[in-house]
């Protein structure tokens, strides 16, 4: 089983759609231990998405957010092997490289076929991250209706969730929107610092998206 340096755990977080019950309460297990996924319905996930975060120094090991978000993602990718990842995040002024070039590197280092890692290189915030996605899965050819894996911390996943539904809504109807399963993969927070730093952050921008990424 891979194990990231300090042994921390990961929490799954599981997020069900169905025609008459829409969002059911997320099921958080007990810390300490990692879990398989408990699924909703008999079908797997056809692709994991990780958001990126800045990258410290052009490094993704300087950067603990995105440290923490690949090592729950590679986690959940070595019982899941076969599943496409997209690694999401373009080039910030004060970034040597993208934060899906970082976060392809990083993954590729540990193991993962580069052939399975698609990269969104061209986003600077999670509307634009969820927009290319989206993109992205068209120009391959993928099906807009498959199952999803959203990765990120914890506290960023309900602003996840809140835009990826938003531009599904706007691109998919009727049955095709009811079809589309997301599972959400909550990394910890192991940098006490940024974990702070977003508990103020966070709700902000959450409103912020809510009024005006649309």
């Amino acid at each position: 089983m891979y194990q990231n340096d300090d042994k921390s755990s990961y929490e799954y977080h599981y997020s069900y759609r169905s025609d008459s019950e829409g969002f059911r309460p997320d099921q958080t297990p007990a810390p300490m231990e990692l879990q398989k996924p408990k699924r909703g319905r008999a079908k797997r996930v056809a692709a994991g998405i990780l958001c990126g975060v800045l990258l410290v120094g052009g490094s993704v090991g300087a950067g603990w957010l995105l440290k923490d978000r690949l090592d729950a993602a590679l986690a959940y990718w070595e019982e899941h092997p076969d599943m496409k990842i997209i690694v999401t995040g373009g080039k910030g002024d004060d970034e040597h490289i993208s934060e899906a070039q970082g976060m392809y590197d990083y993954l590729t280092a540990h193991g993962v076929d580069g052939a399975q890692i698609f990269m969104e290189d061209k986003s600077r915030n999670t509307w634009q991250n969820i927009n290319n996605t989206f993109a992205l899965m068209e120009r391959e050819g993928w099906s807009l209706t498959g199952d999803v894996l959203l990765v990120s911390s914890g506290f960023h996943l309900a602003r996840i969730e809140m835009l990826w539904d938003r531009v599904r809504a706007g691109i998919l109807r009727g049955e095709e929107y009811n079809d589309q399963h997301i599972s959400t993969l909550a990394a910890p927070v192991s940098h006490a610092p940024s974990a702070v730093q977003m508990f103020f952050r966070e709700p902000l921008a959450l409103v912020k998206s809510f009024l005006f990424d649309r």
